[in-house]
Order: C-alpha cells, then structure tokens, then sequence
C-alpha cells in the first residue's frame, strides 16, 4: 500500500462525485467520529472511504475519519473549499448531489462546523 500511495499525485488524481462528497463529508465533520458515522450511510459511501483510504487521502480507524495532509490539498484542488474552509459554489452542488445519490439520513446541519449556515440544502 506504501507504494499505492507514493504513486497518487493530489494534483493530478481523479475522483467520482460520491468521493468528492465523502471527502466534504470528512472535512465539515466537527468530530472524527461524525465523519465516519456520516461516510457510513451507504455502500457507495463507504465503497468511496475505503478507496480514498487506499488512496492515502483520508485516514480510517476505530470508528473514526479524518483528510490526511493530500486530502486537505485534493478538497482544494477540486474546489470543494475555499480558504475560509467554507463549502464554494462547486463544493454546495457536489456535496446536495452526494446526499441526493447516497440517500444518507445524514443531516449536515447536525455534522457541520457552522460553516455551512449559507447553504440552502432543499436546492
């Protein structure tokens, strides 16, 4: 797995709309714990953590989730944060997607930091 990872190249790698939406999950997840409770919704979440921990983007263990340093600069990379660390235009659209697809219960005001006050989740 040690070389899997030296391989992928945070700017160049390419991902699926539900991974982006796993990796926004992760971000605006206040705790580790809530990061991976809201990635473990549904087979394609937990498909797409388990590939982007494969891929050395996101770190998994004892029930908890976080963005490793090549996550944090993937989620940049697509556009899916600003540097406030708030969701962007590109980041709103991708996330309500993700939720739409993955039919997760998830409620993101219950998992967000308050950075997504702004965010009209009925669009």
């Amino acid at each position: 797995m040690k070389i899997l990872k030296e391989i992928i190249n945070p700017n160049t790698v390419n991902l699926t709309n539900i991974q982006q939406g796993v990796l926004i999950d992760i971000k605006i997840s206040p705790t580790p714990e809530l990061a991976y409770e809201t990635t473990n919704g549904s087979d394609q979440s937990v498909y797409a953590r388990n590939t982007l921990r494969v891929l050395g983007l996101i770190k998994v263990g004892d029930n908890r989730a976080g963005l490793t340093d090549s996550g944090n600069m993937v989620i940049s990379n697509f556009n899916l944060i600003d540097n406030s660390g708030n969701l962007t235009e590109r980041g709103k659209t991708v996330y309500n997607n993700y939720k739409t697809q993955t039919k997760t219960e998830a409620n993101p005001t219950d998992n967000s930091d308050g950075n997504m006050s702004d965010m009209d989740m009925n669009s």
